[in-house]
């Protein structure tokens, strides 16, 4: 037995921990918007390298144990097992398309606590986990991890004073995403029949579907729990981040114009918002997104091409790979483009690119492709796609279609169906493709991949792929 085990062990038994484990180094990450601003800072702690080990251990086994007895909501998709930003908005575009081919209005509510993470009661939050069954040495353990704990800030070389935290779960620590994810589960518990509520972190959205002219009081009705709620619970609503959207359906008699606010603070009403990175308009066509990221991706490329003084093509190819490419493929499930424009728009930045390096500005951009080893982006994101698909049905694959869980958790009765049918040719996990009333749900990705899924071999796919 090692010493750190031996520590490990002692440090569980006792439910204390070493006081070194207690002091962090805050480095502030920014967010976005102003710099000079405080606000739009993220605080992460660096923290103990061995208290991180511990952390691990005990992170496990309470996941294991929320797990099994089914504690955490399945609304949440944050630091939990095979869930994600895609799988949280994989689920909320499943629910908006279907309503949308129903002839449903969608209004859906953007929700900001402000500073969620450092307002976490701790004694709120030890009352919630012994509810949910954790007791003894281990809530020990979690209260003495949690209480007078120390933190400096540090900025380039400087350290500010130690200050004692009185509140808060740890940014950046492994324990702490996990307590917070227990402190706000109960959220999607009250906001009541037919209101969905989709979560990640603190992120959290909240809509339903407007086909009767009480809906709108019922949201609003959802919104006054959700902010009795957050004050009873100390975590802060930021009134001016929060966002109204109303999808477009093309159908005038579901629209309102009714004004929702939160703690009588009026709601901003807009037609399009950044949803986990994702810059989602009402109509669902995801131009904005494709607009944005293009426009970030040629900054990137151009400055690759500028900076870089080696002109030799492997290095300049990897960087793109790195840090370009990511951009123009984060979460494509759910934004793929079905307009030839927005194809070529995204396709744009990497011909460009592959056109300034040496030698390559009289080659077709097939020619390109071959020499750097790139393949193009459309058909990347056919892969990712596919890929997606597999992760989602992966379950039933050794499971005789039963409900086991696939790589990504998702409800897989809402999104696909198997096709009964097994006389034709190819693989037996073929899905059934429903008739959909509206382009917004013919282009979503439960229905636009059905065909591709179906083909015995994807390569096939190849020829149709717009590779010139």
């Amino acid at each position: 037995m090692n010493h750190h085990t031996v520590l490990f062990n002692n440090s569980i038994s006792t439910g204390k921990i070493p006081n070194a484990w207690r002091c962090a180094i805050v480095t502030p990450i920014a967010k976005g918007g102003i710099a000079s601003e405080a606000s739009n800072y993220r605080p992460i702690s660096l923290t103990s390298g061995v208290c991180k080990v511990m952390e691990r251990v005990v992170v496990k086994y309470l996941s294991d144990y929320l797990y099994e007895h089914k504690l955490i909501n399945r609304q949440q998709h944050a630091f939990i097992t095979r869930r994600s930003t895609s799988s949280n908005l994989l689920e909320t575009l499943n629910d908006w398309t279907l309503g949308i081919d129903n002839g449903d209005g969608i209004t859906v509510a953007y929700i900001d606590f402000a500073k969620a993470f450092d307002s976490v009661s701790h004694q709120k939050l030890l009352y919630k986990l012994l509810n949910y069954g954790i007791s003894g040495n281990l809530l020990e353990w979690i209260k003495n991890f949690l209480s007078e704990r120390l933190q400096c800030t540090k900025v380039g070389n400087t350290l500010s004073p130690y200050i004692y935290l009185t509140s808060g779960v740890i940014q950046g620590s492994c324990l702490g995403p996990l307590l917070f994810v227990i402190y706000i589960n109960d959220v999607v518990t009250l906001l009541g029949h037919g209101r969905v509520c989709k979560l990640y972190a603190d992120d959290l959205k909240l809509y339903m579907r407007m086909n009767s002219t009480h809906c709108a009081a019922e949201l609003q009705n959802s919104l006054d729990r959700l902010a009795y709620w957050s004050q009873m619970w100390q975590l802060s609503i930021s009134y001016k981040k929060c966002a109204v959207m109303q999808l477009d359906n093309n159908n005038n008699s579901s629209r309102t114009d009714y004004s929702y606010t939160v703690a009588s603070n009026p709601i901003t009403n807009v037609d399009v918002v950044k949803d986990l990175g994702i810059f989602v308009d009402k109509s669902l066509t995801f131009s904005n997104h494709i607009c944005h990221i293009v426009t970030r991706a040629f900054t990137r490329a151009n400055l690759i091409h500028k900076c870089f003084l080696s002109k030799h093509i492997p290095t300049l190819v990897r960087a793109f790979v790195v840090y370009v490419r990511p951009l123009l493929e984060y979460a494509s499930p759910i934004w793929n483009p079905h307009l030839v424009r927005d194809i070529k728009r995204i396709e744009s930045v990497q011909r460009q690119f592959t056109k300034r390096l040496p030698g390559m500005a009289n080659r077709t951009y097939r020619e390109r492709l071959a020499t750097t080893g790139l393949e193009s982006l459309e058909l990347r994101r056919l892969r990712y796609d596919l890929i997606c698909v597999y992760k989602i049905l992966s379950g039933t694959f050794h499971a005789h279609h039963a409900a086991a869980p696939g790589l990504m958790d998702i409800n897989i009765d809402g999104l696909f169906t198997f096709n009964p049918s097994t006389h034709t040719r190819g693989h037996p996990y073929k899905l059934y493709k429903a008739r959909c009333a509206k382009t917004v749900r013919q282009n979503f990705f439960a229905c636009r991949i059905i065909n591709a899924w179906s083909l015995q071999y994807v390569s096939t796919l190849s020829p149709a792929l717009n590779i010139r």
